[in-house]
């Protein structure tokens, strides 16, 4: 989705959707690839790093963090999808790399966003690199952890805060 929201965003000519299926040409797959080798080139081997944030999008300078919170996931999540396009080696392992960075997020009981940390993460790791129990593991302790913030009362899952608070239920978006 980045990938498509970046190519929409700038009008690039060599995305195409159709029967609704995106397809990126190797010209932009390519642009893509370097654009991650220059990021990657700058954080290299610091995997607790997360390039989160850039205020262009044809940038490739962005904000860091230890921990960015909902959107840790995102960059390894591109790196598999970019590592599987190209059959790029680099890619792939510096996908596997800020993977395991987000390991202990399977524990995280505080919000509903863990799973855009850990299925951008993980998921693509077990879909794109072949990655295998170890990372199902985490994705189904993660499960776990999400659904201690479920209420069988209310039918709804707390997106924020504490989960025996019984006067502030917070709900970002109800599924119907």
């Amino acid at each position: 989705s980045f990938f498509i929201g970046l190519s929409l965003s700038r009008g690039v000519p060599n995305l195409s959707i159709i029967n609704n299926k995106v397809s990126l040409s190797d010209a932009l797959i390519d642009k893509f690839s370097q654009q991650y080798d220059v990021v990657l080139n700058r954080i290299a081997g610091q995997y607790m790093s997360y390039p989160s944030i850039t205020t262009n999008m044809t940038s490739t300078r962005f904000e860091y963090f230890a921990d960015p919170g909902w959107r840790s996931g995102f960059f390894p999540g591109i790196l598999w999808q970019l590592g599987n396009l190209t059959s790029n080696q680099t890619l792939l392992q510096a996908a596997a790399n800020w993977t395991i960075g987000r390991s202990s997020v399977a524990n995280d009981t505080t919000t509903h966003d863990v799973g855009f940390m850990v299925f951008c993460s993980f998921g693509k790791g077990i879909q794109f690199g072949g990655m295998g129990q170890s990372y199902e593991e985490i994705l189904i302790e993660t499960a776990h952890s999400l659904a201690t913030r479920y209420n069988s009362f209310l039918g709804m899952t707390r997106s924020w805060g504490d989960i025996n608070d019984t006067t502030n239920f917070q709900v970002k978006n109800i599924h119907i």
